[in-house]
Formats: structure tokens, sequence, C-alpha cells
């Protein structure tokens, strides 16, 4: 996995070496307001990453390892699938609740998908995410970060890459869930997505899980 982050300040006299990349401390440390002690405040991560990445796989394996984020639970207004429990996979909120939120101001971001589904992360699930003593990390795809970014200055944001469009399709195909045309839909939708990567913090690409979990611990300061 090889780490780069962008920042507009950049100068090298402010960048840490470490083993798999370059961090710009004056991107990275600013937002995570990191002290001689390490990181001070608990903070919002943002994480996007085309389907088939692996940025779910990576955020689990981290927790498992650190147990350092707490997950934000983002609202809807589809139904539940079977199987799915209401505040853990999703908030299943109704039309009229949805809309009532929007017009509170209650979204951090929100989106409509297919007319009558609406998707948003509300603010107070955030705060209810940082109360547990955790980090919140927020996954969500690019037109929802930069709307989160735009309310949400101070959040770190962290983009996941594959390591080609060709191992992308692979990973795909390989899951055998879904059809050609499905698979061909995901991989516009990832062009585009990788389109936004260079607004994020920091560029992540994952070769290898267990190798991406270990090099995550080292930018939060968990491994030396």
């Amino acid at each position: 996995m090889q780490v780069r982050s962008i920042g507009s300040d950049y100068n090298t006299q402010n960048n840490r070496n470490i083993a798999f990349g370059i961090i710009k401390k004056n991107t990275i440390d600013k937002v995570l307001k990191v002290g001689e002690d390490g990181i001070k405040d608990k903070f919002l991560c943002i994480v996007s990453a085309p389907s088939g990445t692996g940025k779910d796989s990576i955020i689990n394996k981290f927790n498992e390892k650190y147990d350092y984020f707490a997950r934000i639970v983002t609202c809807t207004t589809r139904k539940p699938r079977p199987g799915e429990v209401n505040g853990v996979n999703y908030n299943f909120l109704t039309q009229d609740e949805f809309q009532k939120g929007v017009e509170n101001g209650d979204f951090l971001e929100y989106c409509n998908v297919f007319g009558d589904r609406f998707y948003g992360t509300r603010k107070k699930d955030v705060e209810t995410a940082l109360a547990t003593g955790k980090n919140a990390i927020l996954v969500i795809d690019v037109d929802g970060a930069m709307q989160v970014k735009k309310n949400r200055p101070d959040a770190l944001m962290m983009f996941f890459t594959p390591p080609s469009m060709k191992e992308l399709a692979s990973r795909l195909i390989n899951r055998g869930t879904e059809t050609m045309d499905a698979i061909a839909e995901r991989l516009g939708k990832a062009s585009y997505e990788l389109g936004f990567k260079n607004k994020y913090d920091i560029i992540l690409q994952n070769d290898d899980l267990a190798e991406s979990v270990n090099e995550l611990g080292q930018i939060f300061k968990l491994e030396r």
C-alpha cells in the first residue's frame, strides 16, 4: 500500500518519512492536532473508495486490532432488508422524518437515490460517535464527503484506491455477485470517484489487507 498526503502548503521540511511513503505533517498533524504526546483531540475521519477497493475490510480489521473508531450509522428511507437492524446497519427513517430533518438542518449531508430513497448523515450521530470516547469514522461516497467537508472542515479525509483499474475489475468479477453490466457501471463510477482523490488529505493504495491495517496504525501513531 502506498500513501500520499495532499496539502496546499507543501513544505519538504514539514514532511515525515515513514516506511510506506511520505505524510505531509503540515496537513495531517494540523487536522489531527498532533502534539508531543500524540493525537490530542478526538476527530472525525471521512473515508471514500470505489466499490471493490476493500475499504470495509480494512476498517473492520483495523478496528479489531486497535478499537480506534466508532462508526457513524447512515440514515435511509429505504425499507430494512432481512437481517438488518435499525441503528446498526442503518438508521431507518420514514420519508416524513427524513424531510423534517432536512428542514431542521439536522444533516451534514444527504442525497436522493432512485427518486424515493434518501440517504444522509445526521450531525447528532457524529457527536454520538465521538461521545463514545473513540474517534468517529464515516464511510461515504465522494459527493457526500464533499458535503461533509464543507460543514466539518476539521474532518480528516482519507481515500482508498485499488492498485489499478484492471485489479479492481478482477476483484469485482471474483465476487461473483453481480452481472457484467453492473460491474461495468461500478467501474464507470470508480473512474468518476478517482477524480476526487486529490481533494483528500491521505490517499492509500490497498495492495494487501494486513499491510494496509499496519500502515494505518502508523498514520494514527498507534504503531512506531
